[in-house]
């Protein structure tokens, strides 16, 4: 009893500060271990929700850029004007950028060459030395290899048309100078 009335007269007499007065809760599990995590969750909700840096739990990056859009889009739409037109050029845009399933010219409409350009894209391409020019002007790719194996014929006979056309050029200029 004695000992009691003398720890009794210690805290009574103490410094409140020293006590532990003015502290902050510190929350153990049960095993008596510190939970810093919910101490640091409880000062966030009482500091006004500062959000830290940490992705939220349940949503992806991609999914919150996707929010993020969303919103910019409604924002932008709740600044035009409430009257709408079918010429609307955001409108007729929105319109034509949806697929639709089954539509026969679908593919049609993003231009022969985007269809081309995405054709060619799926073969393999020559990574040779440059091949000699041909008149067809194809490059080599998984059909053809570049290699010339002809018997030099058709070399020779543009080079003869080459020359007809030059010497013709210069007969004409010729022909003018004195004029």
């Amino acid at each position: 009893a004695a000992l009691q009335a003398a720890r009794a007269s210690a805290a009574q007499g103490g410094d409140p500060a020293a006590l532990g007065a003015g502290a902050e809760t510190v929350y153990r599990d049960r095993r008596g271990r510190k939970l810093d995590y919910l101490t640091e969750m409880m000062k966030s909700q009482e500091g006004g929700g500062a959000r830290d840096s940490r992705p939220e739990w349940g949503k992806g990056i991609k999914q919150q850029r996707e929010e993020e859009a969303r919103k910019e889009y409604e924002r932008r739409e709740a600044a035009k004007p409430f009257a709408r037109y079918a010429d609307d050029p955001d409108r007729d845009a929105r319109l034509r950028d949806r697929d639709r399933w089954g539509d026969p010219l679908a593919g049609r409409l993003q231009g022969e060459a985007a269809a081309k350009a995405a054709r060619e894209a799926l073969r393999p391409r020559y990574k040779g030395p440059a091949p000699a020019p041909n008149r067809f002007g194809i490059a080599p790719g998984h059909r053809w290899d570049g290699v010339d194996r002809s018997n030099g014929f058709e070399a020779e006979f543009f080079k003869m048309v080459n020359r007809a056309a030059a010497r013709q050029d210069e007969a004409y200029a010729m022909s003018v100078q004195d004029m």
